[in-house]
């Protein structure tokens, strides 16, 4: 009797272990489904602004890039965070609200991820270049 609880406790095993994981597959699949339908909207709005404006073919493009890279970066983001700190994740709240880091928390992500570290590097590069010609408030 004894070696028959024994064995249907180690055949269970593997399904208790596996009950903390569906948990963070769901959220990353939510935010994967969110981080997605961004992507599609910045695609769809990028088509529509070169096909009735294309001589801002160029600027519509680089945003396009940039949000990409950024969605990237918060996808990142949140599958760390469900890794090695799902206490910074605001579940609780809508999806576009689960995020709130400083800049001391990116860098911690950036030491343990060279994808993340390099959207980030991305990140600041564009933030800190230099408007273009036809940007809004362009002289």
């Amino acid at each position: 009797m004894k070696i028959l609880l024994v064995l249907i406790g180690v055949a269970l095993m593997p399904i208790f272990a596996e009950a903390s994981e569906p948990a963070s597959d769901c959220l990353i699949g939510k935010y994967r489904q969110y981080s997605d339908a961004r992507s599609v909207w910045q695609q769809d709005l990028t088509a529509l602004i070169v096909s009735s404006a294309p001589e801002y073919k160029f600027v519509a493009e680089r945003y396009l890039t940039d949000q990409l890279r950024s969605i990237e970066r918060s996808q990142l983001e949140v599958e760390y965070l469900l890794g090695h700190s799902p206490g910074q994740l605001r579940t609780q709240r809508p999806v576009n609200s689960w995020l709130d880091l400083n800049r001391a928390d990116r860098e911690i992500i950036a030491a343990d991820d060279q994808r993340y570290a390099e959207l980030l590097k991305l990140s600041d590069a564009a933030r800190e270049r230099a408007p273009h010609p036809d940007a809004e408030g362009a002289a």
